[in-house]
C-alpha cells in the first residue's frame, strides 16, 4: 500500500527519537564530569557499534521498502559521537593536566581504533557531502608517537637483557640461540600492535614505525659489535697458538730480527725445500663462536622479513616526500617528533 511522505517523515522522526534516547542513556552512565576516563568513552563507542550491528541483523528489510532502520539509527548515533567525543576528550585532557596525571598511549590508541570504526560507519550511512567533524589523526597522533618511543625504550632494554642472560647454546634443531627468538618475537609483536590500531599510512604513522625499526637496527648493531669483539679475540688467540706451535716445531722457520723484510734467500729455500713441510691446520671455530655467527646471520634474515612486513619502502617514501608543512597535524605532534 502507498505511504505518503508525511508518514515516512514521522516514522523517521520516531526512529531518530528512539536512537537519541538510547544515546542519552549511554551518556548518563558516565561518571560525573571531570572523573570519567578514556576507557569510558571507548565503552560508549563499542556499545553504539554493537547496537547498530544488532539493529542491522534484526531489521534486514527496509520499513515500507523506504526506511532502512539500521541506517537511520547509525546516522544519528555516529553524528552525535562526532560532535561529543572531542568535547569529552578535551575534558579528560584538562582534568589530567590539573591533576598532573598522564593518559596512557595504549588507552588513547584503543579509543582511536573505536572512533575510527565509528567514522567508517558514518561515511557509509551519511550523504557524500557530509564529513566526520572530528579529526582523529590530529588528536591522537601524539599518542602514536609516544607509544613508539615507549616501545623503543623497551627494545633497548631487551637487547641489554638478552646479552646479559645469553648462554650461547643452540636451540634444539637449529644453530642459533634463544636471544634471537626473544628479540624478534618482541619485534613482531610490536609491529602487530601498530597494525591493530589500523592507522592510515601518513607521516605520523611512518615516523612512529620508523622510530621502532631504527631502535631494532641500533640494537642489532650493538649486538653484532659485541659478538665481533668476542670472535676477533678468539681468532687472535687461535692465531697466536698456531704461530707458537709452528715456531717451536718447524725448523724451516727463520727466526731473526730481519724476517720482517723481503728475503730472496728465504724464498729460494722455501721453493727448494722438501714437500713434507707441514701446512698449518685450518682454524677451527669454537662452538660458542659458531653460535654467535649463526645468530648474526639469522638476525639479518629476520630483519629483512620484518622490514618487508611493514613495507619499509612505502614508509621511506612517505618520510621523504611529505612536505614539512604537512607532516604534523598539530604543534604538539611536531614537538613530540622533534624530541627524538
Amino acid at each position: 500500500s502507498y505511504i505518503d511522505s508525511k508518514t515516512i517523515k514521522k516514522f523517521r522522526r520516531t526512529i531518530f527519537k528512539a536512537s537519541e534516547d538510547f544515546y542519552r542513556g549511554l551518556l548518563e552512565t558516565l561518571p560525573k564530569e571531570g572523573t570519567f576516563e578514556i576507557t569510558d568513552i571507548q565503552n560508549i563507542c563499542e556499545l553504539v557499534i554493537k547496537e547498530i550491528e544488532t539493529i542491522q541483523k534484526k531489521y534486514t528489510k527496509p520499513l515500507f521498502d523506504r526506511i532502512n532502520i539500521a541506517v537511520e539509527c547509525a546516522r544519528m548515533l555516529t553524528q552525535a559521537l562526532a560532535v561529543d567525543a572531542p568535547l569529552m576528550i578535551q575534558k579528560i585532557h584538562e582534568t589530567a593536566k590539573l591533576e598532573k596525571t598522564e593518559i596512557l598511549p595504549v588507552d588513547a590508541l584503543e579509543l582511536y581504533s573505536a572512533l575510527k570504526e565509528i567514522r567508517n560507519i558514518f561515511n557509509q550511512v551519511q550523504p557524500e557531502k557530509e564529513r566526520f567533524s572530528f579529526n582523529l589523526e590530529s588528536t591522537f597522533g601524539k599518542y602514536l608517537i609516544k607509544f613508539a618511543k615507549n616501545i623503543s625504550k623497551n627494545i633497548d632494554k631487551a637487547f641489554v637483557s638478552a646479552l646479559k642472560l645469553e648462554k650461547w647454546k643452540p636451540l634444539n634443531g637449529v644453530f642459533y640461540s634463544s636471544s634471537v627468538l626473544d628479540i624478534f618475537k618482541m619485534a613482531n609483536q610490536s609491529v602487530e600492535v601498530f597494525g591493530n590500531f589500523d592507522w592510515d599510512y601518513d607521516y605520523t604513522y611512518a615516523y612512529s614505525v620508523t622510530l621502532v625499526l631504527k631502535s631494532f637496527s641500533d640494537g642489532i648493531q650493538q649486538y653484532c659489535s659485541y659478538i665481533t669483539d668476542i670472535v676477533q679475540r678468539s681468532l687472535r688467540e687461535g692465531a697466536e697458538d698456531t704461530t707458537q706451535t709452528q715456531q717451536t716445531s718447524d725448523p724451516t722457520v727463520i727466526n731473526d730480527k730481519h724476517t720482517s723484510r723481503w728475503n730472496f734467500r728465504g724464498l729460494k729455500d722455501a721453493l727448494g725445500s722438501s714437500s713434507d713441510i707441514q701446512v698449518p691446520k685450518a682454524y677451527k671455530f669454537e662452538k660458542l663462536v659458531c653460535t654467535m655467527l649463526n645468530n648474526v646471520d639469522t638476525m639479518i634474515s629476520l630483519l629483512e622479513k620484518l622490514e618487508s612486513k611493514v613495507d619499509s619502502t612505502k614508509l621511506s617514501t612517505i618520510m621523504n616526500e611529505t612536505p614539512e608543512s604537512s607532516r604534523y597535524k598539530n604543534k604538539r605532534a611536531q614537538k613530540d617528533c622533534l624530541l627524538y
